[in-house]
């Protein structure tokens, strides 16, 4: 008896370490900056000349306030994860990781880091 006891714990103790494990995993791997995550993601995809560069008539969204400006009033959400439409065709559209990435930023409320 005293060997089924120990192995429950032990094998109760493995899935929790598993699990704890996963989680810290998951966790590093859904992180949300500006500077290290989102910021590279506007510089690939949006940063184009005549798009959303430096000097854009547009906007130029290289720039936190401009990027945030459009993540509170839902158009980053709208034209990038929802319509789709952004990066527009002609340009490599956003990878899964990045969109999630973005995602992630704007439920968080677009911090600068």
């Amino acid at each position: 008896m005293k060997i089924s006891v120990t192995l429950t714990l032990l094998a109760f103790y493995l899935v929790a370490a598993f699990y704890a494990c996963n989680k810290t995993k998951n966790e590093e791997s859904n992180t949300c900056k500006y500077a290290a995550d989102i910021k590279p993601i506007v510089i690939k995809s949006c940063a184009h000349t005549g798009c959303h560069g430096a000097g854009s008539a547009i906007a130029d969204i290289t720039q936190y306030s401009e990027l945030k400006k459009r993540a509170k009033n839902g158009v980053l959400q709208k034209n990038v994860l929802e319509l789709g439409i952004m990066p527009p065709t002609g340009h490599d559209p956003l990878t899964t990781q990045e969109k999630d990435k973005l995602k992630c930023w704007l439920d968080n409320d677009a911090p600068q880091d």
